[in-house]
């Protein structure tokens, strides 16, 4: 008997991160101990800040050195490598086409970018309000400096994460600071145990939604039907517990997530919880709030999956109908009709740049719901196969040769052939 398929996000790119990790991550690497010693040492000069930039110029001058000492710059938020009341050393990383808003430190400052880029606003005081007054676009290897009166805000001006070691000379988290209000630019508190906070929930989320989906991803090679009901309970615990953090998330948080540019990602989360937990109707809603409430924080990544979910939302539910022996004509139309699974999500990669990394998780949701075709044809319409020349044949074949090419340019080796390969067998299709 053919076996169903579903297909799970890929823990990589399962959703836009914004929180932030612990620290405790890096704490073994000797090249990062080497460095925070050299930038202690730097802080005790008499010209401590540039003593400091230039230790930390040396370092991001080697952008791979440095992700190889902490990692890659994957997910997004304030990663603490070092603190003291007389030194913060942070692993900073921006989300995609992140926007901080204006903000002081109430000490001195210096940046180095050592993946990605950051374009930074210098701001000047003037009354209650401030106006702009200079700008610095940094790329990878280069180094900025803040002096302990500025005032500037961010932004992350491209489609990936930016990775950035910003040192400051003083205790970061301790001092008491302002932000500005992005419309306004008057004057206000910035509130560190909110943003704390609001990182901590963000953090729980992304955690543990990419445990499950790595999870689920994993268990559609299990061998043992028994490890993979025992595989896919875990699952669904972890896209719960996912989700009750995000549940924790009150208005004045809701507020910060929208300031910083991350109130579209938060919601792409929850409604991909919601989706892997059957909450379909509640998956729908909170796709809508997040195309109608943060249009312009819903990342390019985050905006096909949200397109797609009315697409990967038919496909589970077709799933469903094949195992409950419902007439084939359902399971036909949710899956391959005019307006079924796979055409919804033609339509999500039509508006999605050709080749970005999405657009092979969504081949393989295509395939997965032609999987599913192929199997209801069997079970549910006597034992049929799907005929050479039909129409839903030939697209999958177009699927298969698409995800190909994509996964030959952007995952070169042979694990993209091995990927290609498996979804040939499970589909009864000819390699490409």
């Amino acid at each position: 008997m053919k076996k169903l398929t579903t297909v799970a996000l890929v823990g990589a790119m399962a959703v836009s991160s914004f929180a932030g990790a612990s620290a405790s991550r890096w704490a073994g690497f000797g090249a990062a101990n080497q460095f925070i010693g050299d930038v202690r040492r730097a802080r005790k000069e008499s010209d401590a800040q540039s003593a400091v930039r230039e230790v930390l110029a040396r370092a991001v001058s080697e952008p791979s050195s440095v992700t190889l000492a902490i990692g890659e710059p994957r997910v997004a938020g304030i990663h603490e490598l070092y603190r003291a009341p007389d030194l913060t050393i942070l692993n900073v990383v921006w989300a995609p086409l992140m926007i901080l808003l204006p903000h002081e430190h109430r000490m001195w400052a210096t940046i180095g970018i050592y993946s990605g880029r950051e374009d930074n606003i210098v701001w000047k005081r003037t009354g209650p309000r401030i106006e702009a007054d200079s700008a610095a676009s940094l790329s990878e290897k280069e180094v900025f400096s803040l002096s302990q009166d500025a005032v500037h805000s961010v932004t992350n001006p491209i489609e990936r994460t930016t990775g950035a070691i910003h040192i400051y000379g003083g205790d970061f988290f301790a001092t008491p600071r302002s932000e500005w209000d992005s419309e306004t630019l008057l004057e206000g508190r910035y509130d560190a145990e909110r943003m704390a906070r609001r990182n901590e929930i963000s953090r729980e989320a992304q955690d543990a939604f990419n445990q499950a989906a790595a999870a689920e991803n994993s268990a559609r090679f299990e061998a043992n039907p028994a490890d993979t009901a025992a595989s896919l309970a875990s699952v669904r615990a972890g896209y719960a517990s996912a989700l009750l953090s995000l549940s924790k998330i009150e208005p004045k948080d809701q507020h910060s997530l929208q300031q910083d540019g991350l109130w579209g990602t938060a919601l792409t989360l929850k409604a991909l919880c919601q989706w892997r937990l059957g909450q379909y109707s509640q998956a729908l809603t909170s796709t809508a709030e997040a195309q109608s409430t943060a249009t312009n924080q819903v990342y390019p990544r985050d905006q096909a999956l949200l397109a797609a979910l009315p697409g990967l939302i038919k496909t589970d539910q077709a799933y469903s109908k094949i195992l409950n022996n419902s007439p084939f004509t359902e399971v036909e139309a949710l899956l391959t009709g005019p307006n079924g699974a796979i055409a919804d999500i033609q339509n999500a990669r039509a508006n999605t740049d050709k080749d970005h990394p999405v657009q092979i998780y969504l081949v393989e949701a295509q395939l997965a719901a032609y999987r599913n075709f192929t199997v209801a044809m069997d079970r549910l319409n006597n034992h049929a196969t799907v005929p050479p020349d039909s129409l839903a044949r030939t697209n999958a074949i177009t699927h298969l040769s698409e995800l190909n090419g994509l996964v030959k340019v952007q995952k070169p080796g042979p694990s993209a052939q091995e990927l290609v390969n498996y979804w040939a067998r499970l589909c009864g299709l000819p390699p490409p």
